[in-house]
């Protein structure tokens, strides 16, 4: 009917036991194709509804996929499963099973059949699975979660809903897993076919040509055999040879075409195993299931268990960086989800979005501005203080990074997530290197002290990079880190003094050209140098022993570097 009906435990049960028994009402594709329409009846947009709690019942749905073996001289019919080889053996003598118990599997002759595991029709198969996907999304945190831990395969497709990538190996996958993955679905697709050749390929004549090859080949004998006669047969037996070579690849050829053909009416049924791989015929349906129900959003907005997290793989930054450009368009159209995500996440996606990679960032810039703003409430203490100690120290390494480009993506992303008045129009533009406001800023947040530490260090390391108006910028604002830092501790743990004569000592020529060009940079640098200096000689004159010749040294050092600037 038009409204339709609630598709329920007891619905789904009463379809599945009329196609059971020896005489079933129905038969399997009949009851399969009547749950389909059930299913149809509560789609989006329509009265009814999917109330499935008991994951059982979607195992019970895959038996409807089961292939079922056509009857033989050798064996009744049947559905391809292990047990078959068990009935077998009891109507074999004792010595076969004598010899069956004297004979291990791996010691198993090359002529006598393999197992055969229960199998599937793929078509079936990959329909039931996408009824089971639908289950699924009406309950992620009941049956979707217990689905979930339960079947690889209905996990890789959740993956691939959540993310918008219908790919295999699925977007988490790093190297190792998606090699993993690979290998799993290489395995799986050898034993069907071996399956397949044993089920429907005819056995070839290998063993009447292999006695062909064992035979001694008649050569004449004797004392008045020549040479040209055996030349002769060699030459023949050679060309029966090749003959024999050519038919024996092209009978090869002909049995792997037919065992391409043959291999996909079939397939093991394992709902529980290693994740399979969705044929192409087969996306069309998961897309138009993930549409109909509205599956996406629902994998989306779940948070227990959060769906989204698993698709991404893991917090760190390789995993976000595979998943930067299908999670910001999420993020943007569903911007609480940016919450969910921890502070290292959010840094990683902002600073992938502001890497130099032409147009396709400048779309994913356009959308960020929810990370921008999570971001910045991480830095700012809204999420704690391990939150935002955390976030600074992400951000603040990669200003001290060696990449060029990284140190500047680390800067715009610290400015845009420090500076609390933002133009709209200047949100995308480069930073103003003069500009220290956003740096100074740090100093007045809610954990500050920690923050200022994080930032100590690598501001550091960073001015043995950067020159100009950064190296400006980064020298003012790390003596006022320092200074505070010092007035927070009572203490001079942090010698701004000592650093900037190392600085002038490494780098002389770009540390003169930035303080010719900025006159405050070259005040600060004769005062601290300056206070350097008169420190050491208030030492030196406190002093006469031997043991502070050390001191004296690097007082004359910095002596001259002083010297160096007064001039």
């Amino acid at each position: 009917c038009d409204y339709g009906i609630d598709v329920t435990e007891s619905v789904m049960k009463l379809v599945l036991d009329a196609c059971k028994g020896p005489s079933p009402a129905v038969t399997k594709l009949t009851a399969l194709t009547l749950m389909e329409h059930l299913f149809l009846s509560c789609t989006s947009g329509r009265s009814a509804s999917i109330a499935v709690k008991d994951a059982g019942i979607v195992w019970e749905l895959y038996d409807l996929a089961v292939y079922q073996r056509p009857a033989t001289r050798d064996s009744p019919t049947q559905s391809s499963s292990s047990t078959s080889d068990s009935d077998r053996s009891e109507d074999e003598g004792s010595g076969n099973r004598i010899r069956k118990r004297k004979a291990s599997p791996v010691g198993r002759d090359e002529g006598s059949p393999m197992p055969v595991p229960k199998l599937a029709y793929p078509g079936l198969w990959w329909r039931v699975t996408s009824l089971a996907l639908a289950i699924c999304g009406t309950d992620c945190e009941g049956i979707g979660a217990e689905l979930w831990k339960q079947s690889s395969t209905l996990r890789a497709i959740i993956k691939m809903v959540t993310s918008g990538r219908y790919r295999f190996p699925t977007v988490d996958c790093d190297a190792i897993s998606r090699e993993e993955m690979k290998r799993g679905e290489a395995d799986m697709r050898e034993k069907e076919s071996r399956i397949t050749e044993q089920l429907f390929l005819p056995k070839s004549s290998s063993k009447s040509k292999r006695r062909k090859k064992d035979e001694d080949i008649h050569e004449p004998r004797g004392s008045r055999v020549s040479a040209r006669q055996r030349a002769k047969r060699d030459r023949l037996i050679a060309l029966q040879r090749e003959k024999e070579a050519a038919l024996a690849l092209a009978e090869d050829q002909r049995r792997k075409k037919l065992l391409r053909t043959a291999q996909k009416s079939i397939m093991i049924w394992d709902p529980r195993g290693s994740a399979r791989k969705p044929p192409r015929d087969t996306v069309g349906l998961i897309l138009s299931v993930g549409e109909l129900f509205g599956l996406a959003e629902r994998f989306r907005l779940c948070e227990e268990p959060d769906f989204l997290l698993r698709a991404i793989g893991s917090t760190s930054r390789e995993s976000i960086e595979r998943a930067y450009d299908w999670l910001i368009p999420i993020i943007s159209s569903h911007p609480r989800t940016i919450n969910r995500l921890p502070s290292s996440a959010s840094c990683f996606l902002l600073l992938r979005a502001y890497g130099t990679e032409g147009d396709k960032n400048q779309q994913l810039l356009e959308l960020s501005a929810p990370l921008r703003q999570h971001v910045g409430s991480c830095i700012s203490g809204e999420f704690g203080e391990s939150q935002a100690i955390s976030s600074a120290d992400l951000l603040f390494h990669d200003l001290s990074d060696r990449n060029p480009d990284r140190r500047l993506c680390a800067r715009r992303v610290l400015q845009e997530a420090t500076t609390s008045m933002r133009p709209q129009e200047d949100d995308l533009d480069i930073p103003d290197e003069n500009d220290l406001s956003w740096l100074l800023s740090l100093v007045h947040v809610k954990f500050a002290s920690g923050i200022v530490d994080v930032a100590i260090k690598h501001i550091s390391h960073s001015i043995a990079y950067e020159r100009g108006g950064v190296l400006r910028s980064l020298l003012m604002a790390l003596d006022s880190f320092i200074e505070f830092a010092n007035n927070e501790r009572s203490s001079d743990k942090h010698p701004f003094g000592d650093l900037l004569c190392e600085l002038l000592s490494l780098r002389p020529h770009v540390c003169c050209d930035a303080m010719d060009k900025f006159g405050d940079l070259r005040e600060l640098a004769l005062s601290v140098v300056t206070k350097v200096f008169q420190g050491c000689l208030n030492r030196a004159t406190e002093s006469h022993n031997n043991d502070d010749s050390d001191t004296d040294g690097n007082s004359s050092t910095k002596l001259h570097v002083s010297l160096a600037i007064r001039s």
